[in-house]
């Protein structure tokens, strides 16, 4: 009986000793140099002439972990391969990561439009082409309900729509 618990136990702290880079819902790799990240992604955007959709955010946040989900659901069925998701990670823990802030503060430079950098989730779409950004405040986007947090799926695309038209150069695309 007592191995059996030892078993346990070991297996248990194997489990939590495990790399948590990506929490527990697999994105926002903050053990990544989020500069590398989003480089990676635009050279990729670039050569496959894709538009970029930045999402910022963190592993605790239950609005970022839902929005997430629902672009990685609906990008794909509703832009086909001309939007490419990026994932950055804001926080490491509930400790601001300096070099995600540092890279959204230059992106705002290029933005069409002008917001504070202080809420989670964010997405920032981004025209890899002329280097154009536009950032959306995903707080009118919520749907949430007594039991759940969450977005409204159809405010989320729409919102996107109208942001790509904003950043878009007719030959990227």
């Amino acid at each position: 009986m007592k191995l059996k618990y030892m078993m346990i136990l070991l297996f248990s702290l194997a489990a939590m000793g495990k790399d948590t880079c990506m929490g527990r819902h697999g994105i926002y790799n903050h053990c990544l140099p989020q500069k590398k990240i989003f480089d990676q992604n635009r050279q990729l955007a670039l050569k496959n002439k894709q538009m970029m959709l930045i999402e910022v955010g963190a592993t605790w946040c239950v609005w970022c972990i839902s929005l997430s989900k629902l672009l990685k659901k609906e990008i794909p069925k509703n832009f086909n391969s001309q939007v490419r998701i990026t994932e950055l990670a804001l926080y490491k823990g509930r400790k601001r990561i300096k070099e995600t802030y540092s890279l959204l503060k230059e992106l705002l430079k290029t933005s069409k439009n002008k917001i504070k950098i202080d809420a989670i989730p964010m997405m920032i779409l981004y025209n890899p082409k002329t280097e154009v950004s536009y950032f959306i405040n995903t707080a009118p986007l919520e749907k949430n309900t007594e039991t759940t947090k969450g977005h409204d799926t159809n405010k989320v695309l729409d919102v996107i729509k109208k942001g790509l038209k904003k950043i878009q150069d007719k030959n990227v695309l």
